[in-house]
């Protein structure tokens, strides 16, 4: 977690760090960032409150329709930086792997059952 960061110049940082450590495993991903059209958040000040209010995205993805080089029956990751507010942010790193539907499809015939 970052605090006091309002420009979100740490964790963007640290963002960058973890694309590095990835890339030199999973080879090029793809980035998404963007900031809405119109945003009232639009300063540099506002940095992290726009990504709070989901008025800005800052994430990258690997997939293989991105040229990436997954193993171990990983089938996407995503790296994405979120807000808490106007100075606090954090970054997920979420792995999907090519046995999710399988998964979730046993999760809901394990919960109907319990029913």
């Amino acid at each position: 977690m970052f605090t006091a960061d309002r420009l979100g110049t740490k964790v963007r940082a640290k963002f960058d760090e973890i694309v590095r450590e990835l890339e030199d495993i999973y080879g090029q991903g793809k980035d998404f960032k963007s900031l809405k059209e119109g945003s009232r958040w639009s300063e540099n000040r506002d940095w992290v409150m726009s990504v709070t209010e989901n008025e800005r995205t800052y994430r990258r993805e690997w997939s293989v329709a991105y040229g990436s080089r997954l193993k171990d029956g990983i089938s996407r990751i995503n790296l994405a930086v979120h807000g808490l507010g106007e100075d606090v942010s954090f970054i997920a790193l979420e792995y999907a792997f090519e046995n999710y539907t399988q998964c979730l499809s046993e999760k809901t015939q394990s919960t109907a059952s319990a029913l």
